[in-house]
């Protein structure tokens, strides 16, 4: 399993846009084959701010998914509405459990 966590600062006049395209981003990477997760939310700390956090199945579905023109659509829309550094990281996890229970 692959997770994606996400952070991007938007600036304040292009936060509507970055909503709009998010929601749209998270429809379709949700439709996606190997998609098991793919959220948006507003830091509850940093209203500017907006976590990313997906989860993949594989390597060859997270490659399918950067080919897919719904990513290079939202990719055009986060150079646009950018307020500093986007930063992503991914982690490769061999187990999964529930925390309590």
């Amino acid at each position: 399993m692959i997770i994606i966590s996400g952070r991007i600062t938007v600036r304040s006049d292009r936060l509507a846009s970055a909503i709009e395209a998010a929601a749209t981003m998270a429809q379709r990477s949700r439709a996606e084959d190997g998609c098991a997760a793919y959220d948006f939310g507003i830091d509850i700390e940093d209203g500017s701010v907006v976590r990313i956090f997906e989860q993949w199945a594989s390597d060859e579905a997270l490659a399918a998914h950067f080919a897919t023109p719904h990513f290079a659509e939202f990719s055009s829309v986060v150079v646009d509405v950018l307020d500093g550094e986007a930063t992503f990281t991914r982690y490769d996890v061999a187990h999964a459990a529930p925390l309590f229970g």
